[in-house]
């Protein structure tokens, strides 16, 4: 089962993108400012903020639905680096 990271998952964007991630049957780590829960058992919420504040993650893909200056700045950073 493939991971997908994604940041923006609770903005307007986010909160349609990842049921239909689910759906597609991937596991999805969820960035978000706000602590988070969810019952879904291949939907884990880690709290963080770009660029700076960003949990180690693995995952074989990124989706940034967030603000793209900021994941830019991470991504330029090299954190994404070995990611998957």
């Amino acid at each position: 089962m493939a991971s997908c990271l994604v940041f923006g998952a609770s903005g307007a964007i986010g909160r349609f993108l990842v049921p239909r991630i689910l759906a597609a049957g991937h596991e999805v780590l969820a960035v978000s400012r706000s602590p988070r829960t969810s019952t879904h058992r291949r939907l884990r919420w880690l709290r963080g903020d770009l660029p700076d504040c960003v949990p180690a993650a693995s995952a074989a893909s990124i989706v940034s639905a967030g603000p793209l200056d900021r994941f830019a700045q991470w991504l330029a950073a090299g954190h994404a680096i070995g990611s998957s």
